[in-house]
């Protein structure tokens, strides 16, 4: 009789965005946060976009019990020339996945004429 010891086979996920990035509206010289969590067995390679140019790797704030994984990408002192298209790429052997999300980004002038 040949017994198999299933404790210790990995069980492999591929990413799957938990909570997607959302879009943000932001003033010139404000912070803007993107934030999205990720599950994926074993955990996955992330990286940052911005109009489709990699802008930085992503680390991760994780859950042990949940193996959630939580990635933040934060902007300082935003510019016009920051808007545009940010994504969140997720990627390990078993596959791959992204979630995009707008930054739209609004003048001083803008903040007054709202008022």
């Amino acid at each position: 009789m040949i017994s198999v010891d299933n404790k210790n086979q990995r069980h492999y996920h591929a990413p799957t965005f938990i909570e997607p990035l959302r879009s943000r509206d932001a003033f010139i010289d404000s912070t803007v946060v993107f934030e999205c969590i990720i599950y994926g067995e074993p955990t996955p390679y992330v990286v940052w976009e911005h109009d489709g140019i990699e802008l930085c790797e992503g680390d991760s704030l994780s859950d042990p019990i949940s193996k959630h994984q939580l990635y933040r990408l934060t902007l300082r002192h935003v510019q016009l020339s920051d808007c545009g298209e940010y994504a969140c790429r997720a990627k390990n052997f078993s596959g791959e996945a992204t979630s995009v999300a707008d930054l739209r980004i609004y003048s001083n002038q803008q903040q007054q004429d709202g008022k």
